[in-house]
């Protein structure tokens, strides 16, 4: 009978997952984490080379899930299944977070307004425009998506808004956009587009509270005095 051969990774997926059981993943490594994501629709590869690849190619967790499904699939390995699969969790994280923090958000808390707005964007690359309905409290009633794809503020629709307005019975209401690059400084556009969206919105009885910008860092335009201009 011939003696059976050692494998040295037999075991090696039930070991990573009891690591993850007793401490989460802060001990991990990101090609571990990538390794451990991809053992739910690559059963029977190597997931441990193939993370390697990946890290060494994006340089980072977080690039490897932004990153386009051809990217991904230029990874000898990664099937388009697998590549949707990856791209697919930065918005799932993101319906986490709305789910968690949404109706009810207090924005007058910095906190708590700063994870609510961050969590509008994760993994988002193109520039959206959110409006925020709130009540006298601060607390976001409802979010709608007024725009996106277009890096122009001016585009804004004032009947949209009001139409948002009204049909969540609210006088009150938050503009939100995000810079994808990361600076979160207004151009001119933006603060011209706000000021005038906030005197047309003056004329019905609504009141445009603030206007955030999210990137690297979540910025107020009425904090910077610019809603008076």
């Amino acid at each position: 009978m011939a003696e059976k051969k050692f494998n040295p990774n037999a075991g090696h997926r039930e070991r990573m997952r009891q690591r993850y059981l007793e401490s989460g993943l802060k001990n991990f490594q990101p090609h571990e984490i990538i390794e451990m994501l991809l053992f739910n629709v690559l059963p029977r590869r190597d997931t441990n080379k193939l993370a390697h690849e990946l890290i060494q190619k994006f340089g980072s967790v977080a690039n490897v899930l932004d990153a386009d499904i051809d990217e991904l699939c230029q990874i000898d390995g990664i099937s388009t299944s697998s590549a949707i699969y990856l791209t697919m969790l930065p918005e799932v994280f993101r319906a986490y977070r709305l789910s968690s923090v949404s109706v009810g958000a207090d924005l007058s808390n910095k906190k708590e307004c700063s994870e609510y707005l961050n969590s509008l964007y994760i993994g988002e690359k193109l520039e959206k425009i959110y409006l925020l309905c709130v009540d006298s409290m601060a607390r976001v009633v409802s979010t709608t998506l007024i725009g996106e794809g277009s890096p122009d503020m001016s585009l804004i629709s004032t009947h949209k808004i009001v139409e948002t307005a009204i049909r969540n019975k609210c006088t009150r209401v938050v503009l939100v956009h995000n810079h994808p690059a990361g600076d979160p400084a207004p151009s001119d556009s933006d603060v011209f587009t706000t000021n005038s969206l906030r005197k047309r919105l003056m004329g019905i009885s609504i009141t445009l509270e603030d206007h955030f910008i999210v990137g690297n860092y979540v910025l107020s335009l009425r904090e910077l005095g610019y809603l008076n201009v």
